[in-house]
C-alpha cells in the first residue's frame, strides 16, 4: 500500500492524500473477483505499453479515489 501525499500543503489530512495506492500481483484476476463482488473498477491500462504493469482506478463509498497497481517484476515497490 502506498499513499500518495502532496507536499504543498502542510497538514496531512484526507484532503492532503491525492489517492491511495494498493499493489496487486495479478491485475485481471483482481477485477474480475472485484466485479463478482458488486465493485467496479475502471478498464486496467498500461501506463508503458508493457504486458506486466497496469494500473486502474476506483472510488470508495466516501468517493476517495484508490489506484490498483500490478508493477513490473524487480520493481524496487512490487
Amino acid at each position: 500500500m502506498e499513499l500518495v501525499h502532496d507536499p504543498a500543503r502542510n497538514r496531512v489530512g484526507p484532503g492532503a492524500l491525492n489517492h491511495l495506492v494498493i499493489g496487486v500481483e495479478a491485475m485481471h484476476d483482481t477485477i474480475a473477483q472485484l466485479g463478482a463482488r458488486g465493485v467496479h473498477a475502471k478498464p486496467p491500462s498500461s501506463p508503458d505499453g508493457c504486458e506486466n504493469f497496469w494500473t486502474t482506478w476506483l472510488t470508495d463509498p466516501d468517493g476517495y479515489r484508490i489506484e490498483l497497481v500490478q508493477w513490473p517484476p524487480g520493481t524496487p515497490t512490487a
